[in-house]
C-alpha cells in the first residue's frame, strides 16, 4: 500500500510542477504605460480577453472590446468598472504582484471602455466591423486577436468551415488583413497579437485540408492546427510588415481555468480539477504575455515570438 501512497504522491507533484513550469503564464512586473494607445480586444467579454481589457485600461489604454454578445459584453464593463474604477477604494491594488505596479495604475473610466459587436464564425460580421472602425477613424496602436473556441462537438462557421479553423484562425485572419490598412497608418508604429498555445506544437501536419469534414474530426487537432496556423501567420506578418512598422508576437498566456469549455462540462471539469487545478481563477499572471507584448517599448524582434513565461529579472 504504501508504495502506491508514493507513486500516486509523486505524480501529484509531477502534476502541479508541470502545470507550473509547462502550463501557466508568469507574472507581470512591467511599470509601462499606455496613455491615449487604442487597443481592439476581441473575446473582451469573458475570460482572459476580459482581464486584459481591464488591465490594459488600469495602464491607460482605450480598449475596444470586439464580441459576439453585446448583452454580456455590456455585463462585463459594469464587472470592470465596478472592480476598477475610482469609486472602488481597492481599485489601484486589485491583482497586482507588488505595490510598484500598483503605482503605476489609473481607475478605469467608462469612455476607455467601448463595445463593437463582432462574431468571427461570420466574414460578413467581421467585413462590418472594420467597416465600423473606419468609419469612426480610428488610429488603432494595437490588435490583440484573442477570441477562440475548444469544442468537442463538430460544427461549421457561417462560412462553411470547420469552427476551430474558422473562428480561432480565418475569422481573425480575415480581420487582421482588413485592419492592415489602418495598422499601417499609424504615425508612431502598431502591434498585433495573437494567441498562441503551447498546444500548436502538438499539431499533426498533412497535405490534407484545413478545413476538416465531420468523418475525420478530431477536436484536439483542430484546435492544435487552428493555434499553429495563427502562429505561423504571425510570424509571416512580422516578416512581411516589418517596414511598415508594424511588430507582431505570438502568446501563450498560460492555462487558467475559463469558459472556453462552456459547452463541454465534462471536459472543462477534468481538465480543471487536473492541468488547471493550481489556477482556480483567472489572476494577473494570465495576462502576462499581453502586457509584456504591449507595454514593452520595442519587442526584440519584428516578427514571431511566443512569450509564455516571463522572468522579472
Amino acid at each position: 500500500m504504501f508504495p502506491v501512497l508514493v507513486a500516486l504522491g509523486g505524480a501529484g507533484f509531477a502534476l502541479y510542477f508541470s502545470n507550473k513550469l509547462y502550463f501557466s503564464g508568469g507574472k507581470c512586473y512591467e511599470t509601462g504605460r499606455l496613455d491615449g494607445k487604442l487597443v481592439i480586444v476581441t473575446g473582451a467579454n469573458t475570460g482572459i480577453g476580459k482581464e486584459t481589457a481591464a488591465e490594459l485600461a488600469r495602464r491607460g489604454a482605450n480598449v475596444i472590446m470586439a464580441c459576439r454578445n453585446m448583452d454580456r459584453a455590456e455585463a462585463t464593463k459594469s464587472d470592470i468598472l465596478t472592480t476598477y474604477s475610482k469609486e472602488n477604494p481597492e481599485a489601484l491594488t486589485r491583482n497586482v504582484p507588488n505595490s510598484t505596479i500598483s503605482e503605476r495604475l489609473t481607475p478605469v473610466h467608462p469612455e476607455q471602455l467601448m463595445i463593437e459587436k463582432l462574431d468571427l464564425s461570420s466574414f460578413r460580421s467581421v467585413r462590418t466591423f472594420v467597416d465600423r472602425i473606419r468609419e469612426k477613424g480610428y488610429q488603432v496602436d494595437i490588435l490583440i486577436n484573442n477570441a477562440g473556441i475548444f469544442e468537442t462537438l463538430y460544427g461549421k462557421t457561417e462560412d462553411g468551415f470547420e469552427r476551430h479553423i474558422g473562428v480561432n484562425h480565418l475569422g481573425p485572419f480575415l480581420l487582421t488583413e482588413l485592419l492592415i490598412p489602418v495598422l499601417k497608418r499609424n504615425p508612431n508604429g502598431s502591434r498585433i497579437i495573437f494567441v498562441s498555445s503551447r498546444g500548436h506544437r502538438s499539431a499533426r501536419m498533412s497535405l490534407l485540408p484545413l478545413n476538416t469534414e465531420r468523418d475525420k474530426y478530431n477536436y484536439f487537432q483542430c484546435y492544435y492546427r487552428s493555434k499553429l496556423a495563427n502562429a505561423m501567420y504571425t510570424a509571416y506578418l512580422g516578416r512581411t510588415f516589418k517596414s511598415d512598422g508594424i511588430q507582431t508576437a505570438s502568446v501563450h498566456p498560460g492555462v487558467v481555468v475559463t469558459d472556453i469549455l462552456r459547452n463541454d462540462k465534462l471536459l472543462d471539469n477534468l481538465l480543471s480539477k487536473t492541468v488547471c487545478f493550481a489556477e482556480r481563477k483567472i489572476e494577473i499572471r494570465s495576462q502576462i504575455a499581453y502586457l509584456q507584448c504591449n507595454l514593452l517599448g520595442t519587442l526584440r524582434v519584428h516578427s514571431f515570438l511566443l512569450f509564455d513565461w516571463v522572468d522579472p529579472s
